[in-house]
């Protein structure tokens, strides 16, 4: 047991700050971990969450995928009610090239259910794209479960902003960053919250300090991506915002690029294009994150009044189109979940207001 806490230490500093000397210090305690007890669940399901881990710092999926999937499968092979294995398996298949959300939805939410102390099970939820409003209610539990955590602030943040609630989502991020100051979570978040809130110096300090740890190599550069666009269009840089939305089309359009990297390019940038007057743009990205695979949330489309703008193009109609199908697909994963037993109460309420608001 000391070994495995010895890894989550290590594992969460590398998480937070993804310095090697601490990635390897954790991959060597939870070695260590199962060599005193191969049969230790935890410290394989741990070993698979480092593949994440490694993805925001800028690892490709798909080098890191094969080993998460064989870590993650080792966990539940050891112990079938392993909570936390059944969380790095919906990351595993979250980060295969064609993902099957069916899939990570039914491991994320069994993970939760059988792990509910555990912030990493709880927060793998958030992996089958359940959309804004349980997303919302999901990075709460995080965040109750373990305000030390720095990606439950990180994650509550984003979905309060993309839900149009900036103010309290640059309360949350300051809060987390006592957490942890400068820590990797919060720096992801910060530029697009205060450019939303049409701070434009301090969004353009956050950028500059996300671009200085994406040169260092401590997260990924599809962060810096989503953040660019709507900083340099509330600064004023046309041209610099221009080139930031080619560079965010082109990444969007690779064939190399892992699905799962576009997951927040659409709302961290599209409601800025709105209020900006660049409705082509801001279509003309969702609808190539769509061909990817990648589906704005229905009820961020529905609800969201910053995208007023967009509603009367009949690109949006037909993005909301194939947005509501799969709304439909995750309201039956949901139902399948809650008959098995494995939907956490925290999201009952919510889901139950969001079909009542929705009419579904």
């Amino acid at each position: 047991m000391h070994a495995l806490q010895r890894g989550r230490y290590f594992s969460n500093r590398y998480n937070n700050k993804h310095q090697p000397v601490d990635l390897q210090q954790a991959q060597d305690a939870f070695d260590e971990a199962l060599r005193l007890d191969p049969t230790m669940a935890d410290a394989a399901a741990e070993m698979a969450f480092i593949g994440g881990f490694k993805i925001e710092e800028g690892a490709k999926p798909s080098d890191v995928a094969p080993e998460m999937e064989r870590w993650s499968t080792k966990a539940v092979t050891l112990n079938p009610r392993n909570g936390l294995g059944w969380a790095a398996r919906a990351l595993a298949e979250a980060s295969r090239a064609t993902p099957d959300v069916t899939k990570i939805r039914e491991y994320a939410l069994r993970g939760a259910t059988r792990a509910p102390r555990s912030a990493f099970a709880v927060n793998g939820v958030g992996f089958g794209r359940i959309g804004l409003t349980l997303g919302v209610a999901l990075a709460r539990e995080v965040c109750r479960v373990d305000p030390l955590y720095q990606y439950g602030p990180s994650n509550l943040a984003f979905m309060l902003f993309e839900g149009g609630q900036s103010a309290e989502a640059l309360q949350v991020l300051d809060a987390g960053d006592r957490i942890e100051p400068g820590g990797n979570a919060i720096l992801m978040i910060r530029p697009v919250v205060l450019a939303d809130l049409q701070r434009a110096g301090p969004a353009f300090d956050a950028l500059t300090q996300l671009r200085t740890a994406v040169s260092a190599g401590r997260i990924g550069e599809h962060f810096l991506l989503s953040a660019q666009p709507s900083v340099l269009l509330e600064q004023g840089d046309r041209r610099g915002a221009d080139l930031a939305l080619q560079k965010v089309q082109a990444f969007v359009n690779a064939p190399q690029t892992a699905p799962g990297l576009l997951d927040i390019l659409v709302p961290a940038t599209v409601p800025a294009l709105a209020r900006h007057g660049r409705v082509n743009d801001a279509l003309t990205l969702m609808q190539a994150c769509m061909a990817r695979g990648i589906i704005a949330d229905y009820d961020w489309l529905v609800l969201d009044p910053r995208l007023a703008p967009l509603r009367a193009d009949p690109r949006f109609a037909a993005i909301l189109a194939k947005s509501r199908a799969e709304f439909v697909i995750l309201l039956k994963d949901l139902d399948a979940a809650k008959s098995r037993g494995e939907l956490p109460a925290y999201l009952h309420q919510p889901l139950a207001e969001l079909r009542q608001k929705l009419g579904m």
